[in-house]
């Protein structure tokens, strides 16, 4: 048998015979066949790729369009990764082979597979200007009256505006002409309009900006005219679709549509001008039955996308005719009856409600909820009342089923205005919506006694959601018509399924429910669900467990249901030893767990004991890494240590190892074979096991609980714990992970601090042990800090360093500190506060304040130590606030060293607050920060460098309207400086006097937002001590510049 060097070499003979039997082998079923042909192909790739692409190209000249195929497509996959290994001559050979036979394939497949093969290497080299000539026939052939030459420019045009848009910046406006040209021309191939509607959504999306929209608009029109032609196109196709499956023709209008809703994604202000007619037509594509679910389903996606962005896009849907919106809300509704039926359905085994719901049932649901939650009620209610109404008297149980499951579905997002509680819901309308809500609830009460077992379902299913979305007033008012109702359902023994979704939905009503409505009804539940860990099916118990432990801690009265409820668990905890597959014993333990943590660990120790075993049992038994039951059982670890406290400590060296070994499973990745999919090589696929990430989460967070409840008595453990975490603040698959580990340093420090005070040993650590393993935290999280990309994870790595300087008994060394502010700086230099996205404005906001406090700790910690690292912040102007907020730390907790400073720090803040810009809502929280600071230095920082220009610069600034807490801090120094330093406030012979009347006046105005009811008092009586002092006129002048408001106001303090 020849080797795999001597196979290689006979690729490259003039019979091209060999290499075509590769090409083939690749694309064979059989594992057997095509794993060597892949080693083959690998071992070529890498000793001869010059000769193999020379040999691929010489193929496709000759051969036919199959073998064609498979040459573009090889060719595909290796050109862009090999690019920079080929010669010169290979490079310019395979350009103009490519580009020769671009404008010449014919068949539409080959001419397909052609394009991928071009436009994969044009996005490599097209930027570097590498390949001009394609460029000049993608533009030459626009126009083109030659089928493939014409097809192939589009094709390129769609593949790569996207991909490497510098390329094309110059031909913007050439290209805009260019696309309306080929849209608005009658052609016999609809193709050439989607191909040329799609490049020009791509277009649009990577040219225009909100200042030259407009010259998109008109281009835009024609892209929703061919959207329109080929969606009425498809009709045509109707009858031959439904027997040969999707068209070609269809799949490019969904990609069209696909296009469309990234466009909306990321542009979704281009859509505002056009915004009715758009939404208009996707809800026609919506409604019309004649279409295939997958059209229908993007065309919703496209109005839930824009109804999505929070900024403008709720904002612009506003602007939709209300019958556009009721019409779509109807045609989610109707979706909804796409559901199969089943008579033995409710005396299933599992409560999988989604058995028997088709594909287009199930996306209705996500998007209805998304729908509901993006528009608020507001919108939503009003929109589907005529519908709902309609589908819940109906005679066809779908219909009822629907109706009753969009109730569930629109109750997260429109709970307030279901309830009348809306701010923006008047009196009468509030009234209405209750009356409405009542006679709802009557129907759902009706609707639980339905003839149909599904209906019954989905309508205790909407009781859960009504009682999530609306606790506690749900509850309050409605639950002597609903438990009653639910409490029936649970002898319903002919149908499980209904009892387990009852008691589901009882768990969800007890969630946020007072204990004095659940004290009515308790005793007959819990009577009813210990029935169930008696006789029940698997699911009932495990339902029966998860309600009876959240009415254990949110009714109260947990102790008698500790009584009532313990002996069946522990017989559930002997009997189900040998199930094989333990949810049943791990659920029984969360509902143990959860009870102890409710009645606490004194007079149930012996039941404690019986607990602790059955866990103790269940962790020795064999589980697979998968198991859920490994997530319960750590999760019940965690109850029992908070409910125990210090009574858990004796059993750590039993849950240690166990919950150490989840951190420490490295198993992350799962590999699944591809044999089974269209790939034509036989590699397979690594994908993340989201269940094994999930326990090192949980796990991690579980040592953060042990170190919170247990602190010194973790001290045995401290280190081991440390060194098991560390690897995870940078865990590369799961933020939940990091998240877990970061949080964990500063309780696990604090523990060892804890300990060291009450001279208890920790064990494995050098001496001295709290320095040493603070060394090697802060490092760790430094290090974190500098590749972690989520702002929020970098937020929780600044609370989780802050925590840790705290600690009493650690210092940071001089590198130490430099590295953090360092670490800080790196950070911030990706902040911005002009973020599109309002969650990311927050996110980064966040960061900001966290810097802030860390910044805060540092200097009362150093003090004057760490004001030449503080010099470092001085050049982010952009982050003015944060700067002016740390100074102003600096001044209340180590002034004395920023006396030399003070000069450049005044002339600093006087350039933010004399900005013309200053009160812009972008830069208030600068400026207000800049005012707040400015005052801490004139009340802390005053002895030696005081002059009455800084004070005047503080209190023609005055008051603080936006940042509540720091003007309340502001306006209660300002009555302090009042009232023990008058001269230094007041100014030389009382100049600054009506400045801070006036100051006096708006904050008093302003109510008790701005300054705290103690800071008002004092004021009144400094208004009335400058009333006494003043001459009558001058105050009189002082008072008669204010507003009237604030004048009748002063007029009524004065007389009080």
């Amino acid at each position: 048998m020849a080797t795999v060097p001597e196979t290689a070499k006979r690729l490259f003979e003039p019979d091209p015979y060999s290499l075509i039997s590769l090409l083939y082998l690749l694309r064979n079923d059989n594992d057997n066949l095509r794993k060597p042909a892949k080693n083959l192909l690998d071992y070529t790739i890498k000793n001869y790729p010059n000769s193999l692409v020379h040999k691929l190209s010489e193929i496709i000249q000759l051969e036919s369009s199959i073998t064609r195929v498979l040459c573009y497509d090889l060719l595909r996959d290796i050109l862009q990764p090999l690019w920079t290994k080929l010669t010169f001559t290979t490079r310019n050979a395979v350009k103009i082979c490519l580009n020769y036979k671009i404008w010449l394939e014919k068949d539409y497949g080959t001419l397909k597979a052609c394009f991928s093969c071009v436009s994969r290497l044009a996005c490599l080299i097209l930027p570097k200007k590498e390949w001009d000539i394609l460029l000049y026939f993608m533009l030459r052939n626009l126009g083109s009256r030659s089928w493939n030459r014409k097809m192939a420019a589009l094709f390129l045009w769609d593949a790569l505006i996207a991909s490497c848009p510098d390329a094309f910046m110059l031909y913007v406006d050439r290209l805009i002409v260019g696309f309306k040209d080929v849209m608005v021309a009658a052609s016999d191939d609809h193709r050439f309009g989607v191909f040329a509607s799609k490049a020009s959504v791509k277009l649009i999306m990577c040219f225009a900006t909100p200042a030259s929209y407009c010259k998109f608009y008109d281009l835009f029109a024609y892209v929703m005219m061919v959207l329109v032609e080929g969606v009425h196109d498809l009709f045509a196709h109707e009858i031959m679709a439904s027997y040969e499956g999707v068209s070609e023709e269809e799949e490019l209008v969904c990609s069209l549509l696909e296009d469309l809703i990234v466009l909306a994604g990321v542009e979704t202000t281009f859509f505002e001008v056009k915004i009715g007619v758009v939404i208009e037509c996707m809800v026609r594509i919506a409604e019309d039955m004649r279409l295939r679910e997958k059209l229908r389903q993007l065309a919703i996606e496209f109005v839930v996308t824009v109804a999505e962005d929070r900024e403008c896009g709720c904002r612009m849907m506003q602007m939709v005719p209300n019958e556009e919106v009721t019409k779509l809300v109807g045609v989610l509704i109707v979706m909804l009856a796409y559901i199969e039926d089943d008579p033995s359905w409710g005396n299933a085994n599992s409560d999988d409600g989604n058995e028997g719901v088709l594909s287009m049932c199930s996306y209705a649901m996500v998007s209805l909820n998304r729908l509901a939650v993006a528009l608020g009620g507001s919108v939503i209610v009003p929109c589907c009342h005529s519908c709902l109404s309609t589908f819940l008297g109906s005679q066809e149980w779908r219909g009822r089923h629907a109706a009753v499951t969009a109730i569930g579905l629109i109750s997260e997002g429109c709970s307030k205005v279901m309830l009348g509680n809306s701010l923006s819901t008047s009196r009468g309308r509030g009234k209405a919506l209750l009356l409405e809500m009542e006679k709802l609830v009557e129907t759902i009460v009706n609707l639980i006694h339905d003839e149909h077992p599904r209906v019954r379902w989905a309508t205790i299913h909407a009781i859960g959601q009504l009682s999530k979305y609306m606790s506690p007033h749900f509850q309050e008012r409605y639950h002597q018509q609903l438990l009653p109702a639910l409490i029936q359902v649970l002898d319903d023994f002919d149908n499980p399924r209904l009892q387990t979704q009852a008691t589901s939905a009882l768990l969800l009503f007890s969630h946020n429910c007072s204990s004095d409505v659940l004290k009515l009804y308790l005793h007959k539940i819990v009577n009813k669900l210990v029935v169930f860990l008696q006789r029940g099916m698997p699911m009932t118990k495990e339902a029966a467990l998860a309600t009876l432990a959240t009415l254990a801690i949110s009714s109260q009265d947990s102790a008698s249901i500790y009584n009532s409820v313990t002996p069946f668990l522990k017989v559930i905890m002997v009997t189900t030893k040998k199930d094989t597959s333990h949810m049943l014993l791990a659920k029984t333990l969360e509902c143990s767990t959860m009870i102890t943590m409710a009645v606490g660990n004194l007079g149930i120790l012996d039941y404690v004991e019986k607990v602790i075993a059955a866990l103790i049992s269940l962790q020795e038994t064999q589980t697979e890494v998968e198991d859920p039951t490994r997530s319960l059982l750590l999760q019940a670890w965690g109850r029992l240590c908070k409910g125990l406290g210090a009574d858990f400590l004796p059993y750590l060296n039993i849950v240690m190892p166990f919950v150490l070994k989840s951190v420490r499973i490295t198993s992350d990745l799962g590999v699944s074979n591809s044999s089974d999919t269209d790939d034509s090589d036989d590699e397979s696929k690594l994908g993340i096991r989201s269940a094994v990430l999930e326990e090192k989460a949980l796990a991690c967070h579980m040592l953060c609980c042990f170190a919170a409840e247990l602190k010194e008595g973790l001290h045995f453990w401290v280190n081991e714990v440390i060194s098991v975490l560390v690897p995870m603040l940078t865990s590369k698959f799961s933020g939940g992970v990091r998240t877990a580990a970061i949080s964990a340093m500063p309780l696990l420090l604090q523990s060892a601090a804890s300990a060291m005070k009450k001279r208890l040993p920790v064990t494995g650590c050098s001496k001295p042990p709290l320095q040493n393993l603070f060394d090697t935290i802060i490092k760790d999280l430094l290090e974190a800090l500098k590749t972690e990309s989520k702002i929020q994870i970098q937020a929780t790595l600044l609370e989780a360093l802050n925590g840790c300087i705290q600690i009493p008994s650690s210092r940071l060394s001089e590198q130490q500190a430099t590295d953090f502010v360092d670490g800080i700086l790196e950070v911030l230099s990706t902040c911005s506060y002009y973020k599109t996205a309002r969650e990311e404005a927050e996110e980064h906001l966040t960061i900001c304040r966290n810097v802030g406090i860390c910044l805060g700790t540092m200097v009362i910690k150093y003090k004057a130590d760490f004001l030449p690292l503080f010099d470092k912040f001085l050049p982010y102007a952009s982050l003015m606030w944060l700067v002016a907020t740390a100074i102003g730390i600096c001044a209340e907790f180590g002034g004395d060293f920023l006396k030399p400073h003070t000069a450049v720090i005044f002339s600093y803040f006087k350039s933010v607050m004399e900005h013309p810009d200053a009160k812009l809502p972008e830069n208030i929280t600068a400026y207000e920060a800049a005012v707040s600071a400015c005052g801490k230095l004139c009340q802390f920082v005053s002895e030696g460098i005081y002059t009455y220009e800084f004070i005047h610069l503080w209190l023609y600034n005055l008051p603080i309207m936006c940042n509540l807490d720091e003007a309340k801090i502001n306006h209660e120094q300002l009555c302090s400086m009042t009232e023990t330093s008058a001269d230094k406030v007041t100014g030389p012979q009382g100049l600054y006097i009506p400045q801070i009347i006036t100051i006096f006046a708006e904050v008093l105005w302003a109510g008790n937002n701005i300054a705290t009811q103690e800071t008002t008092e004092r004021m009144i009586k400094l208004l009335k001590k400058f009333q006494r002092e003043l001459q009558p006129s001058m105050f009189s002048d002082i008072c008669g510049i204010l507003p009237l408001p604030q004048q009748s106001m002063l007029r009524a303090v004065f007389s009080s």
